[in-house]
């Protein structure tokens, strides 16, 4: 026990974790022009507050999918000048005067549009596909500066589209288990936390409480496997460190929500266990207890938690 306190006695005050995380991400903060001196959870509410500026009634192109309309007719203004442009009669000669935009959905002229190309987010958000289609060149400005900001949310991501798709899936699968990874990492020892941070560096987002905000570049990367592979191999060390090396992460495990009502039928019912193994592990849907995945499909999903809950409200009324 002395030990373990050590770690937090004379000098560490300053140099808790929190501390640590707090000073690493006023530099964060700074890099990325963001007001600076705010906690984590804070840094990712401002991130959050950007996500719905960007997706704002102006701006939230890059949630539509954009394909070109027939123009139907004689005349057409830019969308970026204005400027009124005659349209050829003939189909083929239309594309040397104007140009469609795919990610605001607009005709431009061919001096607000020279034909640059990019990943459209609506694309890869709704379809997960990547390929890059011309933009105009307020839109090329545009997602060039989201590239690096975490302002892609994939929360309404359909269920098939995750189902149709393997590295969208371990994509979302290993950012959820950093995240509640986080929790246990953030109050340990500050050598482990700046080895997380550092594992992450320099998208400090990905171990934010916000595990569905994701910066376009990520989500370029995640397509070749590249993240999820980085994702994978943080979240392994992650796990051996919280489950078998550090005291002080292993004793915040929880038990088996069934082994107070001596239903667990696990051979390792006075093990910790922990939210992240979503193998083994599962909560209960309303009051969130931990159990083993075994155990609760042998209760039939019923929780003696909430059933305890209910009970004493029952009483109490009575």
């Amino acid at each position: 026990n002395n030990n373990n306190n050590n770690d937090y006695d004379d000098d560490n005050i300053n140099n808790s974790p929190t501390n640590i995380l707090n000073s690493l991400n006023e530099e964060y903060l700074s890099e990325t022009k963001t007001t600076p001196n705010v906690q984590l959870d804070n840094v990712f509410e401002n991130r959050h507050n950007q996500v719905d500026i960007v997706s704002s009634e102006d701006l939230k192109l890059h949630y539509t999918i954009r394909i070109p309309y027939q123009i139907t007719t004689h005349n057409i203004n830019c969308a970026g000048c204005q400027k009124l442009i005659p349209v050829p009669s003939k189909k083929d000669l239309i594309s040397k005067v104007i140009r469609f935009c795919y990610y605001t959905g607009k005709y431009f002229c061919t001096t607000c549009h020279k034909n640059d190309t990019r990943p459209i987010p609506a694309n890869i958000v709704q379809k997960w596909e990547f390929t890059y289609e011309p933009v105009c060149i307020l839109a090329k400005s545009f997602i060039d500066d989201l590239m690096h900001l975490p302002c892609i949310s994939t929360k309404n991501v359909s269920k098939s589209l995750i189902a149709g798709h393997k590295s969208l899936r371990r994509l979302i699968r290993y950012r959820n288990i950093l995240s509640l990874q986080r929790e246990f990492i953030i109050t340990c020892k500050k050598e482990t936390m700046e080895l997380l941070i550092n594992a992450v560096q320099p998208k400090m987002y990905l171990i934010s409480a916000e595990p569905h905000i994701w910066e376009l570049d990520s989500l370029v990367r995640a397509k070749k496997d590249k993240l999820v592979n980085d994702l994978l191999e943080i979240t392994r060390k992650l796990t051996k460190h919280i489950t078998e090396d550090c005291i002080l992460c292993r004793g915040k495990g929880s038990f088996c929500g069934a082994v107070k009502s001596g239903k667990c039928i696990s051979k390792h019912s006075s093990d910790p266990i922990f939210p992240f193994l979503f193998e083994k592990c599962q909560s209960c849907s309303k009051c969130s207890t931990l159990f083993h995945k075994k155990c609760l499909i042998q209760l039939n999903y019923f929780c003696p938690e909430c059933n305890r809950k209910q009970t004493f409200e029952d009483n109490g009324k009575d």
